[in-house]
Order: C-alpha cells, then sequence, then structure tokens
C-alpha cells in the first residue's frame, strides 16, 4: 500500500485530475451512484489532507491509489527507462513485471506497456494488429477506475442500458485518445513519447489507416447509442457523437492527412490548431 508521502511525490495533480474525470465519467455515461461531491475533493490544490480522505473516503482513497501505481510504473517508463540509449530492455520488461503483480486488475495495463515496448524496440511484426490492440486497450485506466467505482456504488442504469453505455463510454474514449494523439503528434515526437498516428507513419502506414479506425468508432457510437433505451442523458449522447463528427471533419482530420502528406501544410494548421 501507497504511503501518503509516495502518493504526494508523484505526479499528484494528474492522479487526481484522472480519478476526478473518472468519477465523472462513471456517473454521466453509466449512471454510478458515487456522490459527485467526490470530484470536487480532488480539485487541486486539495481542500482536505490525503490522510483526511483516506480516513473519511476510504473507496475514493482506493481509486487514488490504484491511479498511483499505474502513474507511478508509467513515470518510470517514460521519463526514465525510455529515454535512456541504448534502450534497457530488460529493465523495462522486469518493471512491467513488478507492477503487474502488484495488483490482479493489472493485467490489461500491463499488457499495454509490454504492446508498447514491441514498438520502442522495433519487434512489432505485425504493425496494423499491434497498434488496433493498443487503441483498444489504452485508455485502460479510466475503464479501470470506472469498473472499480461501479463495482463499489453500483448503477441507477437497467442491466440493457448499462451493457451498452458501457461500451458506448469505452468507444468514445478510444476516440478521444485517438484526437489526443493527433492534436499531440509534434510534442510527442520531441518527447519520444508513445503516439499512435507517429508510430503509424513511421511504419510505413498512410494516414486512411487511422482515419478507417476513427470513422468505424464514429459508426460504433451510433449503434450503441441507438440500443440505449433509458439514459438520462440518452439525447446528449447522440449529439456528443454529432458533434465530435464534426470536430473531426473541420480540425482533426486535416490535421491528420497533412501531418502525413504535407509537412509545411501540417505546421500551418497545426499552429492553428494549438490557438483554437
Amino acid at each position: 500500500m501507497a504511503t501518503k508521502n509516495d502518493i504526494c511525490k508523484a505526479n499528484l495533480a494528474k492522479i487526481l485530475k484522472t480519478v476526478r474525470g473518472s468519477v465523472k465519467k462513471a456517473i454521466f455515461y453509466l449512471g454510478a451512484k458515487v456522490p459527485y461531491e467526490y470530484s470536487l475533493l480532488l480539485i487541486t490544490p486539495l481542500v482536505i489532507d490525503i490522510d483526511e480522505i483516506k480516513r473519511k473516503y476510504p473507496k475514493l482513497y482506493d481509486l487514488i491509489e490504484l491511479d498511483y501505481q499505474i502513474r507511478k510504473t508509467d513515470d518510470i517508463l517514460d521519463d526514465e527507462l525510455y529515454k535512456k540509449k541504448p534502450l534497457p530492455v530488460v529493465k523495462i520488461k522486469k518493471q512491467i513485471n513488478v507492477f503487474a503483480k502488484t495488483d490482479k486488475n493489472f493485467k490489461e495495463v500491463a499488457e499495454l506497456f509490454k504492446l508498447e515496448l514491441g514498438f520502442h524496440t522495433g519487434k512489432g511484426r505485425d504493425i496494423k494488429n499491434g497498434l488496433r490492440k493498443i487503441i483498444e486497450i489504452r485508455p485502460c485506466d479510466y475503464f479501470l477506475l470506472v469498473d472499480k467505482i461501479i463495482c463499489q456504488f453500483g448503477s441507477t442504469l437497467s442491466a440493457g442500458d448499462f451493457y451498452n453505455s458501457n461500451l458506448f463510454f469505452k468507444e468514445f474514449q478510444r476516440l478521444r485518445d485517438l484526437f489526443d494523439d493527433i492534436m499531440s503528434t509534434e510534442e510527442d515526437v520531441i518527447k519520444n513519447s508513445y503516439n499512435n498516428a507517429v508510430i503509424a507513419k513511421g511504419n510505413g502506414l498512410n494516414y486512411q489507416f487511422i482515419d478507417g479506425i476513427i470513422n468505424d468508432k464514429f459508426k460504433k457510437l451510433v449503434k450503441y447509442s441507438r440500443k440505449i433505451k433509458n439514459h438520462p442523458h440518452h439525447k446528449l449522447l447522440e449529439h456528443t457523437v454529432e458533434f465530435w463528427k464534426k470536430q473531426y471533419r473541420i480540425l482533426f482530420k486535416p490535421l491528420l492527412v497533412s501531418y502525413y502528406l504535407d509537412e509545411e501544410r501540417y505546421k500551418e494548421i497545426y499552429f492553428m490548431f494549438k490557438q483554437i
């Protein structure tokens, strides 16, 4: 179990932001019966001490500790090990294995770390399949936290609506993750951070690979939203899909296409994108 000092020494703001976002997502998408006030307790700077959260809100503290374990390993990999040359592959594998044994729920996150290592070492043989796997499981920190929240607090949704709402939520997270990749190509190249758009281009794939995955996700979101019957935010879910379709067509796709085909045009669009 992590101590208060362990958590505070980590990227506390990012941990709290992820847990806070997970609480809100669980409520909005899945009708979680977790108190909304929990998210307000996690605004930085903290309104109450970590020890007080642990004492008064043990379930909330469990979520913080869960994300701390993920964030700690992710930071060690990205900020320390992946920056070393030559790449310390044995140390990275050992770090991932230690993490996987920390909690039985970390299996999917550990699998993500292993897949990303394959691309860092250039040993990902099936590029398309490997990228698709990563895209499907990459937002797994949110998936894990939201699943934990539902397990702890339950949901107001019917079994059928919960099933389809969960599919919608996870597909939308994957879509937003891809949009984040498109939006941060320049920074991620400089920082040597994992980015699906960058990896795809570096392995000779064209923009249509990422574009095809995104369009498929929009189709799935429409399908899932139509199967939801009595969700309190059903109309908003439908509007969300239409809104992001337009955002993709107007902003994200031109940036994606220019990143692959026209470097000068890419720089222009990228600058304007960041201004927005």
